[in-house]
């Protein structure tokens, strides 16, 4: 009883702190220094990217049509993974340094997500809405078990640059989100490979849910990093956003630093 207290304290207090409209709030405010020093240096290709225009914000929205699933009660405990944004080049972001010390530490290859995506979906897990998981609503598909999945330091920080992760999420002309390389788009960073995981098993997500992305105050929101003075970079967000959570992502404060 003590241990199922304590999480859903932990739930609770995620729940408090999940809202965007704090980030946006915080963001105004201005840009302290990064939790991990930045470290400038040009931005290099991806050898892992798919050549795609730009969208703009004013992108027509596509219908999202969530699978029909049967799903059936969860009385058990609901387990937790979190990631950040996916190093796309580990040669770039592994170097011998502190900053290439601490994606070591922090951060997996898109390819280890891409394994990660399919034992979960191999080994009977389902993603579920954290809001669920609070209330004790929690529904999966027959046989399969609960799985909240949460993205930290969803901003796209400027010490990412030239260290082989994505620049920033964009919604590619067809409306998709996608992570912005250099001048394209490409499929592999969280977002997009848990979309298309979806696509390809539908018992991966109950309810359309699909992950929390946790946002801190600074530097900007989803790599755009001048929302607090661009207003074509806080329209490109807003459509972002709202893309997002059409298609079952949850925002939530990372804090401010």
């Amino acid at each position: 009883m003590r241990q199922q207290s304590m999480t859903a304290r932990r739930l609770l207090t995620w729940l408090v702190l999940s809202t965007v409209l704090a980030c946006l709030a915080l963001v105004l405010l201005g840009d302290p220094v990064p939790h991990v020093r930045s470290v400038a240096q040009r931005p290099l290709p991806s050898t892992e990217r798919v050549a795609r225009p730009l969208a703009t914000a004013s992108v027509a929205a596509v219908p999202v049509r969530v699978p029909v699933v049967p799903l059936v009660p969860w009385h058990g405990p609901v387990e937790h993974l979190f990631f950040h944004p996916l190093v796309l080049q580990p040669e770039l972001a592994f170097r011998r340094d502190l900053l290439g010390q601490g994606f070591a530490d922090y951060f997996v290859t898109a390819s280890e997500f891409r394994g990660i995506l399919d034992g979960l979906w191999t080994n009977g897990w389902t993603l579920v809405d954290v809001h669920r998981a609070l209330t004790g609503r929690v529904r999966v598909p027959a046989g399969r078990k609960p799985l909240v999945l949460s993205e930290d330091d969803a901003n796209y920080y400027a010490y990412f640059t030239g260290r082989g992760l994505a620049d920033r999420l964009a919604l590619d002309p067809a409306g998709e989100v996608r992570a912005q390389v250099g001048a394209e788009l490409s499929d592999q960073d969280l977002v997009p490979m848990v979309d298309a995981a979806v696509r390809r098993h539908p018992l991966l997500s109950a309810d359309g849910a699909k992950g929390i992305l946790a946002l801190t105050g600074y530097q900007g929101l989803l790599g755009e990093h001048a929302v607090a003075t661009d207003p074509g970079a806080r329209a490109r967000v807003r459509a972002l956003a709202d893309r997002l959570r059409a298609t079952g992502w949850t925002f939530a404060s990372h804090t401010y630093g």
